[in-house]
């Protein structure tokens, strides 16, 4: 019973966390057991976006209640890039892969973390940095962890990303032609790992009808 009232309150909680105004976003880490790796994303909230300067909310979740984690064979004071969100941009004006003129990702506008099973921030996990970007067309935003010796290993089960595009207008706006998420960028050992699935609100919903029914069942062969 314990744990039944432990997987509702969790149930709960994970609903109640989720950022107001995020796009939700589902996605397969990989296989478990498998090491975590880069993941393209094909969501069409994401692809066709203009570069417009405009904040875009997404919360990434795991399916299945998968999970990455991460070794941490650093220093407490250093950090590493745990995961990033490369945004590649493109139109039919460009003659070449390079021909948009991009900024850096705007200072200050960024709010990046990785999750745990509620979706819940990660303690020392976020940007440290004013953000980088790779090349003239794509746009790369990190999220880094810092070192905890007392944690060698980092488990999370989702990504939550707040950003400005950038505002770029050559002949026109071009758009996002393809995004992909690096799961364990600059750590060289990880793993993908599966909890307990918690049941979805409606089969709880199920569960407790069934056990009331259960329960006026056994009082009435009681009084018998």
């Amino acid at each position: 019973m314990r744990k039944f009232l432990f997987l509702v309150v969790c149930a709960t909680l994970a609903l109640a966390v989720t950022p107001s105004g995020a796009t939700i976003i589902e996605i397969n880490p990989g296989n478990v057991g498998d090491p975590a790796g880069v993941l393209s994303i094909t969501s069409t909230e994401i692809l066709g976006l203009p570069a417009d300067g405009q904040t875009v909310e997404w919360q990434f979740i795991f399916t299945d209640m998968k999970y990455v984690e991460l070794t941490n064979p650093f220093s407490a004071d250093s950090k590493k890039s745990a995961a990033n969100l490369m945004l590649d941009f493109g139109a039919d004006f460009c003659n070449s892969p390079d021909c948009v003129p991009f900024q850096r990702p705007i200072v200050g506008t960024q709010i990046m973390y990785l999750t745990d099973m509620y979706g819940d921030p990660i303690s020392g996990t976020g940007v440290f940095d004013t953000g980088v970007s790779n090349g003239t067309d794509t746009a790369q935003y990190n999220i880094f962890a810092a070192g905890d010796q007392n944690n060698p290993k980092l488990r999370y089960y989702g990504l939550y990303f707040n950003i400005t595009l950038p505002n770029v207008e050559e002949n026109g706006v071009p758009t996002i032609t393809s995004a992909n998420i690096s799961l364990a960028n600059a750590f060289s050992e990880s793993i993908i790992g599966e909890s307990t699935p918690v049941p979805e609100p409606s089969t709880i919903v199920l569960m407790v009808l069934g056990l009331v029914g259960l329960a006026g069942f056994c009082r009435r062969k009681s009084w018998k």
